[in-house]
């Protein structure tokens, strides 16, 4: 399973900008303004944006790499809507959304735990993912 929640272009969080939901309001970047780190290309709606996040990825890009935080506190990777967010410790995190269902919280007082279980269920992912890479470079080099 992916790592970070891209759309079929490699295009991260639907081509919003990451750096500007610490600016305080989400944009949409442009083309014009992109980089790629791992496999995911992001959109920014200016130079300078996209500076920031190249000297400081990992402060920028979202929580569970997109994907949902409530999903991932259940144990599933929902896809996050870039539209429905939270901040919270410094940290981007988003939520997913349809025309019948919205995964936000009813409190922001329920994130801590969602959060912390979030973190475990994302840290045992990857922990599995690295031991079936590990396995799978092994198998390829016998």
């Amino acid at each position: 399973m992916a790592l970070l929640d891209v759309n079929r272009d490699g295009i991260a969080i639907d081509g919003f900008d990451p750096v500007s939901y610490f600016n305080g309001e989400p944009l949409r970047g442009s083309s014009e303004y992109q980089f790629t780190i791992d496999r995911a290309t992001y959109h920014f709606a200016n130079a300078e944006n996209m500076q920031k996040f190249q000297e400081e990825p990992a402060k920028y890009i979202p929580a569970y790499g997109g994907y949902c935080l409530r999903g991932m506190s259940e144990g599933q990777k929902r896809r996050g809507n870039p539209e429905n967010y939270a901040m919270n410790g410094g940290k981007l995190y988003f939520f997913y959304r349809n025309d019948l269902e919205d995964s936000r919280f009813g409190s922001d007082d329920e994130m801590p735990a969602h959060i912390k279980q979030a973190d475990a269920n994302w840290l045992r992912e990857h922990s599995n993912e690295s031991q079936l890479e590990m396995q799978n470079l092994h198998d390829s080099n016998n």
